[in-house]
């Protein structure tokens, strides 16, 4: 339960010299943004002081051949990012998004993961939160997606990788970066322990705390007017540009709407994202199971090919889990990004 206690915790203090509203920002629609990222405008994080974050990025720079930038958006806020180049320039690219109460500097393991198959990795902190301009809590679902645009195309077109090469890697509330970037920049979503929707989500972390019926529904109400539907921008994907509507984070029809097939990792005791979110994904990208027994046996196989169940809770790493990576490690080689 800390997680949870974790996502009502406010940070102090302010980085956010550049922050853009694409959203409504009344005081409770605020508030209720600042529950989903509660490292929103602050310096540092509750377990890791500004001096032992300098401390880990100088050996995250070391370990992963990593160089640290200003990784600009569009609306012209900056974030924190570090590129970490492979032997080869243009071989396949992880982006990975990071969760809550995290920042780029969280991912090392991950990037390590990626780095010793042979992948090239792009880390990047999103708006707000330490290390990075802007703020989640006043720009909203919005936000979220220009982070999203500022990564796909540093990665397809500045440095020239192969969408069909390019998978998004992202925890938690990171997945919604995930989902976004699979809809609209064709890449592969790689999703671990994440949500299918904040309404979701918070509806499960209400009932669990309040224990009555009716709670849910004031909360589903709550997030859908924090993160509101209809807000429209004009994205661009290189020369290519595209306009975007808000859906109150509607991550389950974004993977749903996704050119290449989802790789989902579920915590088997996962407390804040159940494993049912996984299946949901499933089911989204590749139907319901099928009731004659030929189509079924082949929809299993597929099934188990495309979910990955790990030992532990939400904030256990998937590293840990033996068997899942063996499935994910088949899973890249079947879509060539490792050999």
């Amino acid at each position: 339960m800390n997680f949870i206690k974790s996502l009502f915790s406010f940070g102090e203090g302010s980085i956010a010299e550049k922050s853009v509203s694409y959203t409504s920002n009344s005081f409770f629609s605020s508030a209720v943004r600042k529950i989903f990222y509660p490292a929103d405008g602050s310096k540092e994080l509750p377990y890791f002081s500004e001096k032992e974050m300098s401390t880990i990025r100088v050996q995250l720079e070391k370990s992963l051949n990593g160089t640290s930038f200003a990784l600009p958006c569009s609306d012209g806020v900056h974030l924190d990012a570090m590129w970490c180049k492979g032997e080869n320039p243009l071989a396949p690219t992880a982006v990975l998004f990071h969760g809550n109460n995290c920042t780029m500097l969280n991912m090392g393991r991950d990037a390590k993961w990626y780095k010793d198959h042979g992948m090239n990795v792009l880390m990047l902190t999103i708006r707000g939160y330490p290390g990075s301009e802007g703020s989640m809590v006043e720009s909203g679902e919005m936000g979220a997606y220009l982070d999203t645009e500022a990564a796909m195309n540093y990665v397809i077109h500045e440095k020239g990788i192969s969408r069909d090469k390019v998978l998004v890697h992202s925890l938690s509330i990171g997945g919604l970066n995930g989902g976004f970037a699979a809809k609209h920049y064709g890449v592969t979503p790689v999703l671990v322990n994440t949500l299918i929707s904040p309404k979701a989500v918070a509806c499960k972390v209400g009932r669990e705390l309040a224990g009555f019926w009716a709670f849910p529904l004031i909360i589903r109400g709550s997030v859908s007017g924090a993160f509101p539907k209809g807000i429209t921008k004009s994205l661009c994907d290189g020369d290519r540009t595209f306009e975007v509507i808000t859906d109150s984070f509607n991550n389950l029809e974004h993977i749903k709407s996704a050119a290449k097939h989802a790789f989902i990792f579920s915590a088997k005791e996962d407390e804040i994202m159940p494993p049912s979110f996984a299946e949901d994904f499933f089911i989204a990208q590749h139907g319901n199971e099928p009731k004659s027994l030929q189509e079924r046996e082949v929809y299993l196989i597929k099934k188990d090919e495309h979910i990955a169940w790990c030992e532990g809770y939400h904030n256990d790493s998937w590293i840990n889990s033996p068997e899942a990576v063996s499935k994910y490690e088949a899973f890249l080689r079947r879509n060539g990004f490792i050999h």
